[in-house]
């Protein structure tokens, strides 16, 4: 891991160990990414994860196959199909962000079973593909339970582009996480307002929420999982539409982004 001078309590990042080079799979090999490796260590904080571990499955183990069985995805093991496993891999999930309520994104490991973001496959019960395009268990889990939290997969890290948006999303929520209310400046507010508005416009949301938040009465929801929820929506969306706003109204964020994605790209070119 290289390293780089950046202020302020850091943002943590949880990771797939698998690509952090531990030999976790289900053959008992890595999936190490020259990226991650890099990423420097005094800028962001890194927690390992490996769902599949997690439940007690060992090392090597049967691979893992999503399967849709009438309107519910189960997800058994390529030799015995008798043990449904997904409902260890939800509850998983939820006790990993229960435990790890600081984490401000994570990457994923892309066509897995279990932390696969929209490329995993599912099969049919007769063992046909019927799509590529899934998600695994626990990373589902995740986004159905912490729809705000930035996620990739490692399918992304070679996209300057998204990993930028990404890492200001994480930034950003961060700061927003560790700030108490009290302590966030006009300039904060008013950052923070202009993201929700420009979102709750072009969504044509209107409820009790916005109105509030339009009246500027921040103090009764700040914090509040809906607030938070709606407000990483909107920066997701911003982030995506028009990206200058976002540099102009968070440039501390953007500017620890760039700096993060280019350091370990630079050690990898």
């Amino acid at each position: 891991m290289v390293t780089l001078m950046l202020k302020n309590k850091l943002p943590v990042l949880a990771i797939s160990s698998c690509l952090m080079g531990e030999k976790v799979r289900y053959d008992a090999n890595d999936a190490y990414n020259t990226f991650v490796s890099n990423l420097p260590t005094n800028a962001i904080k890194i927690i390992p994860f490996c769902p599949e571990c997690m439940i007690g499955l060992t090392i090597p183990r049967p691979p893992i196959q999503l399967i849709k069985d009438t309107d519910e995805i189960i997800a058994k093991n390529s030799i015995n199909n008798d043990i449904d496993i997904a409902s260890s891999l939800r509850s998983a999930a939820q006790k990993f962000m229960k435990n790890n309520k600081h984490v401000n994104g994570i990457i994923f490991k892309s066509k897995s079973p279990s932390c696969g973001v929209n490329t995993s496959k599912l099969f049919d019960t007769n063992g046909n593909i019927l799509t590529r395009n899934s998600s695994g268990i626990f990373a589902q889990a995740v986004q159905d339970h912490f729809p705000y939290l930035p996620v990739v997969d490692d399918k992304c890290l070679t996209d300057s582009k998204i990993l930028i948006g990404f890492f200001v999303h994480v930034y950003i929520l961060n700061k927003f996480k560790n700030t108490p209310y009290s302590a966030i400046t006009k300039n904060g507010q008013d950052a923070y307002k202009k993201i929700l508005n420009r979102y709750f416009i072009d969504k044509q949301i209107k409820t009790e929420k916005t109105e509030a938040i339009f009246k500027c009465d921040m103090t009764k929801y700040y914090f509040d999982s809906e607030y938070t929820s709606s407000l990483m929506s909107a920066l997701a969306y911003v982030l995506k539409y028009d990206e200058n706003m976002i540099i102009d109204l968070f440039p501390d964020c953007y500017k620890k982004a760039n700096d993060v994605v280019h350091t370990a790209n630079n050690f990898i070119n």
